[in-house]
């Protein structure tokens, strides 16, 4: 059960997550849906997904993409809840998914005579909560496997997630990865949906920090803590820069990789 601050500061990441993901707000009875399906999760290992989705995450924010970041740990042995299950579930079939044999099930019997999304979530909840009871009664353990979306690129993350998860084997991941594969779709994904944020308040969101607490972080470059007012003073040079109208979308995304570069070595401290 969280309490009354954990559910303050969730709903506070909330909202700052979807904004800076999608640049839009997160609408009240939506935000009631999110925290529903989270619930079941502590409220640290939320707070560190909903951190993860601020840096990582960019496009529209859903309850999956949260969920997919929780903190690493062996999540096989045993079923997720039903809110998670759906949330989990894909919404098209360009998505990938990695899933129990009952999740799989329970979405298909449930999606597959009715259009209604309040319709097939009910009756995936009670279709997947009898499946779940009766594997337990049986003794059988959670088999997860893996459904392969129609989006080639989209692949990497959830199998990466998975593999993190110790949901499915690296040696899995790469059979279904192609060779050589660099990982860059965490850089792709980092410039999606950047039309959808046309001002510049997202950058001071990220400007803020800096300037006020000057030890946020470290530069692994030259081994020594790294002045982050001076990184703020660069960054707020290159959002002044953005004004110029000329090669606009261009600097913008070699600053934003700038700036998530120097994000991840604050992670990495």
């Amino acid at each position: 059960m969280w309490s009354a601050s954990d559910c303050s500061e969730i709903n506070k990441g909330l909202q700052l997550s979807y904004r800076m993901c999608s640049g839009r707000e997160l609408a009240p009875d939506m935000q009631a849906a999110y925290v529903a399906a989270l619930s079941e999760y502590s409220p640290e290992d939320v707070i560190a997904a909903l951190r993860r989705c601020y840096t990582e995450h960019r496009g529209h924010l859903s309850t999956k993409d949260i969920i997919d970041r929780l903190p690493a740990k062996d999540e096989s042995g045993d079923w997720p809840g039903a809110n998670a299950a759906w949330a989990a579930c894909p919404s098209s079939e360009a998505e990938t998914v990695i899933w129990t044999t009952e999740a799989s099930e329970a979405h298909h019997e449930a999606t597959v005579n009715t259009d209604d999304p309040t319709a097939q979530r009910l009756a995936f909840r009670e279709l997947y909560e009898n499946k779940v009871k009766r594997a337990r009664d049986a003794g059988r353990l959670p088999r997860w496997h893996q459904t392969l979306g129609t989006d080639k690129e989209g692949r990497e993350q959830p199998l990466r997630d998975a593999e993190r998860r110790g949901l499915i084997s690296a040696e899995t991941v790469r059979g279904l990865l192609p060779d050589g594969h660099s990982g860059d779709t965490e850089l792709k994904q980092l410039m999606g949906g950047i039309e959808e944020r046309m001002g510049e308040d997202w950058i001071a969101e990220i400007i803020r920090p800096l300037t006020s607490r000057p030890d946020w972080g470290c530069d692994k470059t030259c081994g020594t803590s790294g002045d982050h007012a001076a990184l703020a003073r660069e960054l707020q040079a290159k959002q002044k820069e953005l004004s110029d109208k000329h090669g606009y979308e261009k600097k913008r995304l070699a600053m934003e990789a700038e700036i998530n570069r120097r994000q991840r070595w604050r992670d990495d401290a």
